[in-house]
Order: C-alpha cells, then structure tokens, then sequence
C-alpha cells in the first residue's frame, strides 16, 4: 500500500512539516502536512510522535497515543511484535509475529475475542498468519496470547502484557474512509514507502505501515527517514528498545551527513524512548544532544525541551 513521502524529519518526527511543532503540548491531527521548504516535492509527510503528542504529553503520558513499554527489553520471552495496539482491514488475515526464544520448546498461542478464548494452537515458528476459519467481525477487538510451553505467562489463565497482543477490524464507516483516501493516493505515492505507510498510520493500521517499511528495508533502498518512521511506528505500540534500534540506524545515515534539524529531532526521539523505559542517563544524553542544536527548535520548543532535561535531573537526583 502507500506511504508519503518523509519532510526533513525536522519539524515533526514522523511528520516533518513547518506547520507544526515538534514539542507542542496537544497531540494533533493525522491530516497530511505539507512544507515546500523543507519537502520540495509538496507531497504528505508522515507524522512523528513528538509531533503529534508533544514532550510535555509523552512524558506524562496525556498522549492518548502513549503506550507502557512492552516486553522488547527481555530477549528471552517471546513478546509480541505484531499486531499490538493496531487496526486491521476487513477481510485481512493479519500475520502475527513474536520474538523468537528457544527453538527447542515450541509455541502456544491463542485468540480471544469478547472473553472467549479460542482453543490454543501449538507452534513451531515464530510467526502465524491468521486463520481464515477464526473469526473477523468489524468493529470487533481480538486479543492474541503468546507463550512458549512450560512457561508462565499461560499459569492459571493470567497474562503478562509481554505475551499478549491486540488488534481491532476497521468497522464499516473506517474502512470507507481508508479505501477512499487510499484512491486519492497517486500511482506515484503508492509507489512510495513512506506514502503507503503512512496513509496505513493515520487509520491507525500500525501493523500494516510496520510490515511496509520493513519491506521496503529488506530491498536495500530504504532511506534515513524510513528507518526513523519505523522506529516511531514501534514506539507507538510500545516496543521502545526496537525503536532504538531503528532510530540508531538513522542516525547511521546522518553520520555522513550535515543535517542538524534532523539531528536533533532524531535525539528527542531516543530521548523519548529512553525516558518511557526509565533509562534516564540515556534520555538526559540525548536531550542534551538534541539542546546543542538548539536552534532548530522554536522558542517554545527550546523551553520545553529544557523542562525535559530537568525533569530527567529531577528523575536522576
């Protein structure tokens, strides 16, 4: 599917635009943002986080977006990667992926969908595309549990969120909207990773927009702004050590390069990560980074993001 193309991943992580400020305090729209300075080909932007939520929302979690950190901090269970926190498209069979632990004790996994658990499958891999036999209803919210055999996270019908998932089918008005934006969508744009997903992210289809840039990585012609949006995408659902892992392959990109809006934008973004998984050294490293290029930011911008840092002091002392 489609996906716009990226502004300078300056002006709004995930969504640069000149139009919006990166650390406002209201989260904003999904509308598309357009900046003819900073993206010459006038097309929509994807929007990052900061962008939408704001430092001051991300960090006291008023951003209705702000999900607590998920199990990607422990490699030894198998915490969900997709589908968590996402909608998904009527008549879609959604893959549902988790991380891989000890290949020698297999999987279980089981659907659940208005208190009714459906009978658990047992797995060899580390992936499981939904069964055309299971239920989809739009509008409906099902949760998927993920556990490997002998472990605890199935005792006595209680699950941690690590092994747990959800995803709700677009209902019927949703799904309109997102096939009527879809054919708005040029040939062109479809063609575009950055289009595609995030068209999939202003409907919420967090899983879809994942799958598509991880795609579009996977052929070698990923940019520096796909793996930023990716990693923006994983912090939405909560996987914030994932995300950190793509926000530092942007950073790779940057190195050769001389772009300080980007830069910094890029720091409040592993910042945010940091202070979510209360790694507050790392967050105050990064804000601080993100302060050296300070005048990137607006002046309320700059004032935010000096109460961050003093809010990580505060944390610190």
């Amino acid at each position: 599917m489609p996906r716009p193309s990226p502004q300078s991943l300056v002006l709004g992580l995930l969504s640069l635009g000149l139009s919006f400020s990166v650390l406002s305090d209201s989260p904003q729209s999904h509308a598309y943002s357009y900046d003819s300075t900073t993206n010459p080909s006038n097309r929509p932007n994807p929007q990052y986080i900061a962008q939408r939520c704001g430092l001051l929302s991300r960090l006291t979690g008023r951003c209705r977006k702000l999900h607590p950190p998920r199990g990607d901090y422990n490699p030894n269970i198998p915490y969900l990667i997709t589908p968590v926190h996402t909608k998904v498209r009527q008549g879609q069979r959604p893959i549902v992926r988790w991380n891989s632990v000890n290949h020698d004790v297999p999987y279980q996994l089981q659907v659940i969908e208005l208190g009714v658990s459906m009978e658990p499958l047992t797995l060899e891999e580390n992936d499981w595309q939904y069964a055309a036999e299971l239920p989809l209803e739009p509008g409906t919210r099902y949760r998927i549990r993920i556990r490997q055999q002998g472990t605890d996270c199935f005792d006595s019908g209680l699950f941690s969120d690590e092994c747990e998932g959800d995803f709700t089918v677009l209902n019927d008005a949703e799904m309109a909207a997102f096939e009527a934006d879809w054919n708005r969508l040029s040939s062109q744009e479809r063609n575009e990773a950055i289009a595609v997903a995030r068209l999939y992210q202003n409907h919420e289809l967090y899983a879809d927009a994942i799958q598509h840039l991880e795609q579009e990585i996977l052929t070698g012609a990923a940019q520096r702004e796909d793996y930023y949006f990716l990693g923006e995408l994983y912090a939405e659902v909560g996987l914030y050590h994932t995300a950190l892992t793509q926000y530092r392959e942007a950073q790779n990109f940057l190195a050769a390069q001389s772009n300080r809006d980007m830069q910094a934008r890029l720091n409040v973004s592993m910042g945010l990560a940091y202070w979510q998984l209360g790694e507050f050294n790392e967050a105050l490293a990064a804000f601080e980074a993100a302060q050296n290029n300070a005048e990137v930011f607006s002046v309320r911008e700059q004032e935010e993001l000096t109460q961050k840092i003093q809010a990580v002091h505060d944390r610190l002392d």
